[in-house]
C-alpha cells in the first residue's frame, strides 16, 4: 500500500486538530469539576459552622428554659431569664405574656412556640456564620 504525501498531510491536519480540540475539552472538564468540588467544600465547611453554632444556641436556649421552668427561682430571676429568651429568639412575645399573665404563661407559650424558635435560632446561626456577627 502506498500513501501518497497529500493524503498524509491531510491524515496529519486531522490528527493533530483532533488532539487539540479534545485537550481543551478535557481541560474544561477538569477545571468545571475542580470548580464544583471547591464549591461542594465550602457550603460542606459552611453547614458544619452553621451546624456548631446552631448547637450553641441551642443549648443556650434549652438552659434558658431549665432556668424558667424551675419554680425553685424567684419570678424576679425567672424574668431576667424571660428577657434572654426573649432577646435570644428576637420575639417579644414572651415579655408581653408574662407582664400580663405571668411565667406559667410563658411556660406554655414556649412549649408552643418552640418548633418556630429553634427555625429562628437556625436562621440566627446562618447570619451569625455568613456575615461573622457577634451578639
Amino acid at each position: 500500500m502506498i500513501v501518497k504525501k497529500k493524503n498524509l498531510i491531510i491524515v496529519c491536519i486531522v490528527v493533530s486538530i483532533s488532539v487539540i480540540v479534545a485537550s481543551i475539552a478535557i481541560s474544561a472538564y477538569v477545571r468545571k469539576a475542580s470548580e464544583e468540588r471547591e464549591k461542594q467544600e465550602l457550603m460542606n465547611k459552611f453547614n458544619r459552622a452553621v451546624d456548631r453554632e446552631y448547637k450553641d444556641l441551642e443549648r443556650e436556649y434549652n438552659s434558658i428554659v431549665d432556668v424558667i421552668k424551675d419554680y425553685d427561682y424567684s419570678d424576679s430571676f425567672r424574668w431576667k431569664y424571660i428577657i434572654k429568651l426573649s432577646d435570644l429568639v428576637d420575639d417579644y412575645e414572651y415579655r408581653r405574656v408574662y407582664a400580663d399573665y405571668g411565667v406559667s404563661s410563658v411556660l406554655s407559650r414556649i412549649r408552643s412556640n418552640k418548633e418556630k424558635d429553634m427555625t429562628t435560632l437556625k436562621t440566627k446561626a446562618q447570619i451569625k456564620v455568613l456575615y461573622g456577627e457577634d451578639d
